[in-house]
């Protein structure tokens, strides 16, 4: 396999991670905007606060937090706290937007990324868009593309069809990226 068809397998690969990094880090980016704004570096909310909506944010909590005279045993909990500790309440005013520079670059590498994915697959039909979302994003095996595809569309095609789509797709991709690139 030649380079081109390895950077666009990596792309595919990456994009809903990439998606999700991207949020992540606009997230990040509110937060420490936030405190920014806030005009202190100091902490609004105390640790039990702090862990207390982490844990909210949470979609599956299976332990409660456990403390004893305001110490945190859990890991989880000394870990979040010591990321809040490290991140904000002793960095200066200039580090905090030296670090938004920097996650605004990530964001922009990512996001260049992802709209690299997005012209390859807005070339593609019907099939082979289904195809190589399911297989390379979605990471599906071949007979759950088949089964997925067959109840989606209420049409049955052999394994060899699939493959047949995929490879024009990625001969299609290989076209768009070098455009993209």
């Amino acid at each position: 396999m030649n380079s081109t068809y390895e950077n666009i397998l990596r792309l595919l690969r990456a994009y809903k991670i990439n998606k999700v990094k991207v949020k992540l880090y606009e997230i990040e980016v509110e937060g420490i905007n936030e405190i920014l704004a806030s005009g202190a570096l100091t902490a609004i909310e105390d640790e039990t606060d702090c862990i207390e909506g982490m844990s909210l944010q949470a979609h599956k909590l299976d332990d409660s937090p456990k403390y004893q005279n305001n110490l945190f045993w859990s890991s989880t909990e000394r870990a979040a706290l010591d990321y809040v500790r490290e991140m904000f309440w002793s960095e200066d005013r200039n580090k905090l937007k030296e670090k938004i520079k920097d996650i605004k670059s990530r964001i922009n590498i990512l996001n260049i990324e992802i709209k690299q994915v997005d012209a390859m697959l807005e070339v593609l039909n019907r099939e082979q868009k289904f195809v190589v979302e399911q297989f390379y994003i979605e990471g599906y095996r071949w007979p759950e593309i088949v089964e997925q595809y067959t109840l989606t569309y209420n049409l049955a095609y052999s394994l060899q069809t699939f493959y047949a789509w995929r490879d024009k797709a990625l001969s299609l991709m290989e076209s768009i990226l070098f455009k993209t690139a």
